[in-house]
């Protein structure tokens, strides 16, 4: 099982959210405008690491699901079995 660093990734979060807090309060208590900029970057940079999490925590399950096909695929051409067996009818009300 292979570390997700999506998880890791959206701690890097932090510091950006806390960046934008620090220069909100220091623009409050009288710093110059232009630390404006620099919250809008912070928080926009905080919310592309958050994200980083649910998106890999997805790819990662859709790179599993398809190991995981190709592997059983793999498994039935090398024992010569082709095709499944055919389920067993199910019996409505019986």
């Amino acid at each position: 099982m292979t570390l997700n660093p999506g998880l890791p990734a959206m701690l890097l979060a932090i510091p950006y959210f806390a960046l934008a807090y620090w220069c909100t309060v220091t623009i409050d208590n009288g710093g110059p405008g232009w630390l404006h900029l620099v919250v809008l970057i912070g928080i926009w940079s905080g919310f592309k690491f958050v994200w980083i999490g649910p998106i890999s925590l997805v790819r990662l399950a859709a790179a599993r699901v398809s190991e995981h096909l190709q592997n059983r695929r793999e498994a039935r051409t090398a024992t010569g079995d082709e095709h499944e067996p055919a389920a067993e009818p199910t019996r409505i009300g019986a």
